[in-house]
């Protein structure tokens, strides 16, 4: 949900959240009963577009705007909503913030630690993004646009909200999975390398995670900015990942279909690929044509962010779907 340019990120992340719970089937009375419920909020840059605002006009911001302003904001505000008592956190590494948020929530319910955790991803409104846009270009001219429009930036924000549970508890109650989290890895880039050179190392964890199943991973989600040198890196690390298996992969992204949505892209990407186990459809970039039919076994999802940071998550589908 990209929402309206005069919601606060907060404000937006709450609703999208409220929705995620909703469609897992959990009231508000269900979360005041239960098991304190941890919270993930994956925010890299919060709504700074208001501070300067009210820093610009002279006027001294007041202390919810200040609150609102920061991105451990966010996760003040989803903890009161969800008048949870655990941890509320906010994981803010640029590109990568959705997937490491995911990671943590889900090791959260593995350890046994929580039997649920929410994860909330949220960016800036299109209007502060595309003031961002427009500041760069006058001083750099180098911005990134949508590919056949330069007119319009390659950013698309969006909200996302995903509930992560432990699968017993979840048939207990039952409620709908879309996904399993099979496996997952996180490395940083070593010193002194090219960007996304830690990505090999996040998926050979992942896989060794995961194990050895009986169907194999047939769909990539890649991190994907399209055009840039992480692509090229992004490709030879599958190519050594995966070798001679490369070919019968359908690898894809949606930041050419979509744009590119910063902290929520891998959460985007992860609720893609669940949609892809259930429905039958992986999407594709626009030059590739029409989406893709074919029934999605295991599906990798990758991330890169800011500062060297690389994640990979494995997603397989579960029996309840």
């Amino acid at each position: 949900d990209a929402g309206p340019d005069s919601e606060t990120v907060a404000t937006r992340a709450v609703r999208v959240m409220d929705s995620a719970l909703k469609d897992a089937g959990l009231t508000p009375e269900d979360l005041e009963s239960s098991a304190p419920l941890d919270i993930f909020a994956a925010i890299s840059t919060g709504d700074i577009g208001l501070l300067s605002a009210a820093l610009q006009a002279k006027a001294p911001p007041s202390p919810s705007l200040a609150i609102r302003a920061f991105p451990h904001g966010v996760a003040a505000a989803l903890s009161r909503q969800s008048r949870s008592v655990g941890r509320a956190l906010t994981v803010s590494c640029a590109e990568n913030s959705a997937l490491e948020a995911l990671v943590l929530a889900s090791e959260s319910v593995a350890s046994g630690r929580r039997c649920m955790a929410v994860v909330v991803a949220a960016e800036p409104s299109a209007e502060f993004v595309g003031r961002v846009v427009a500041s760069a270009r006058r001083t750099k001219g180098d911005v990134s646009t949508t590919a056949g429009d330069p007119a319009r930036p390659s950013f698309s924000p969006a909200t996302v909200s995903a509930v992560i549970e432990d699968f017993d508890h979840a048939v207990a109650r039952g409620a709908r999975a879309y996904a399993a989290i099979a496996g997952a890895g996180s490395a940083c880039d070593p010193p002194g390398s090219p960007p996304g050179s830690g990505l090999a190392v996040a998926m050979a964890e992942a896989l060794a995670e995961c194990g050895h199943p009986a169907e194999p991973i047939n769909v990539v989600y890649t991190h994907g900015p399209e055009g840039n040198a992480l692509d090229e890196m992004e490709k030879e690390s599958l190519a050594r990942t995966f070798a001679e298996d490369l070919s019968r992969l359908a690898v894809t992204s949606l930041k050419p279909l979509i744009g590119d949505a910063l902290a929520a892209s891998g959460l985007l990407n992860v609720a893609a690929a669940c949609l892809s186990l259930r429905r039958g459809w992986v999407p594709l970039p626009p030059s590739d044509g029409r989406p893709l039919r074919m029934q999605a076994n295991g599906i990798l999802v990758n991330g890169h962010g800011l500062g060297g940071t690389n994640t990979s998550v494995i997603l397989r589908r579960v029996s309840n779907q």
